[in-house]
């Protein structure tokens, strides 16, 4: 019992691990480019209208989606703060989610587009900016960011996706030895030579055989 319970814990820390290495290599060598997507860039944006408030509100501006990556330039405005692109404030966010085949982790920076002498200083959320030259989503350029804020659905199916793969594998190869042992006339469990004995005099295992006892 405890340790089917371990093995499936063993998988399933697999497939989480399996999981971020794989949203961290799509973020951080996914380039934006792609087709546009009108029913994507409408999905998001009625996605950040849901987080708008009286004090601000979220407009996304530009959406670019390879594969295993989405790339977007969110704009901020607020009634209580005027925007000036030469002179500042003009609040952005640069946000970046990853991951396959769903996209598991998000990360985000505030900053000012405003070519103001001073802009506000930018400020990273749940994301590990690199030093890796920033990319272009169009007219909008942003540093490359490793997330790391869980999307809570796709996180999940991915891990289950990857703990599978890593199941299906493991049982392929241990079936593929046992197999083999079984042809080999030894003791499937530990590949100890079979007798005439009805059990493995090894481990103890009841024995299958391939061929008929020696006379």
């Amino acid at each position: 019992m405890w340790r089917r319970i371990l093995l499936i814990a063993g998988f399933l820390a697999a497939g989480l691990v399996m999981n971020v290495a794989v949203s961290w290599v799509c973020a951080y060598w996914s380039k934006p480019g792609g087709t546009f997507d009108p029913l994507l860039l409408a999905k998001l944006r009625r996605e950040f209208f849901a987080r708008d408030t009286p004090q601000q509100q979220h407009f996304v501006d530009m959406v670019s989606s390879p594969r295993g990556a989405q790339f977007m330039m969110i704009e901020i405005t607020s009634p209580s703060v005027a925007r000036d692109a030469i002179n500042g404030p003009y609040p952005m966010i640069a946000l970046v989610r990853s991951g396959w085949p769903c996209m598991t982790l998000e990360g985000r920076l505030d900053f000012d587009a405003s070519r103001a002498p001073t802009p506000a200083p930018a400020r990273s959320s749940w994301a590990i900016v690199t030093t890796k030259t920033p990319i272009t989503v169009y007219r909008m350029t942003m540093p490359v960011m490793l997330p790391f804020r869980p999307l809570w659905l796709g996180f999940a199916m991915n891990t289950l996706f990857y703990s599978a793969c890593f199941a299906g594998m493991v049982g392929a190869w241990v079936g593929l030895r046992r197999a083999v042992r079984f042809m080999r006339s030894r003791c499937v469990g530990c590949g100890y030579p079979i007798g005439v004995s009805p059990v493995c005099t090894e481990c103890g295992r009841k024995l299958r055989r391939s061929r008929p006892k020696p006379v």
